[in-house]
């Protein structure tokens, strides 16, 4: 069970990064324009 946690929490971290990255880019490329 410990270990399954660690991992949502691990997968969760993952996803908010690729997203926040997607966001910034998103944010460059509108500053760019």
């Amino acid at each position: 069970p410990q270990r399954d946690r660690e991992n949502m929490l691990t997968t969760h971290r993952t996803r908010e990064i690729m997203l926040t990255t997607q966001r910034d880019r998103e944010i460059m490329l509108t500053t760019e324009g």
